[in-house]
């Protein structure tokens, strides 16, 4: 399923320390966030299996007419993009249609530049190669029984 954020993507921030205890700056940024895919995704059903999320991060290109010569180019410059992903995953993790994102098992990403700021996704379930149907195990466990 392909899901559009249409906020300029911002890199994770580290956790802050302050007044005794450690707090998330980007709490509010991750709650609009998790709220739009959450609309995006509506009534269905969150992902539990292995997922694969494919990435494109659009950045806006800073002023200046040499700049606006990088659109559409890969961008190699601030911020990491790890960072750009961890933000992501937090809010795809706080919008419920996840229940961990330790079930990615795949990640492609891709930065670049574009006038409008954004953030699209596309999720897609993997099948588990190695896990059997039920129709297999039916039959595996009729083989084993007419061995003995």
């Amino acid at each position: 399923m392909k899901y559009i954020l249409e906020l300029e993507p911002e890199p994770c921030a580290r956790p802050r320390w302050g007044n005794g205890h450690v707090y998330d700056t980007q709490q509010l940024l991750k709650s609009v966030m998790a709220l739009t895919i959450a609309k995006q995704h509506g009534d269905r059903k969150p992902f539990t299996g292995a997922l694969a999320i494919y990435i494109k991060f659009y950045l806006t290109p800073p002023p200046g007419k040499k700049n606006k010569l990088r659109l559409g180019k890969p961008m190699i410059y601030k911020p990491d993009i790890d960072n750009l992903e961890k933000l992501l995953l937090d809010a795809l993790t706080r919008s419920r249609i996840i229940k961990d994102d330790c079930i990615i098992c795949e990640l492609h990403s891709k930065k670049v530049y574009d006038p409008k700021g954004r953030t699209v996704f596309e999720i897609v379930e993997l099948l588990d190669q190695n896990a059997e149907t039920d129709e297999n195990k039916k039959d595996s466990i009729k083989q084993n029984t007419t061995k003995k």
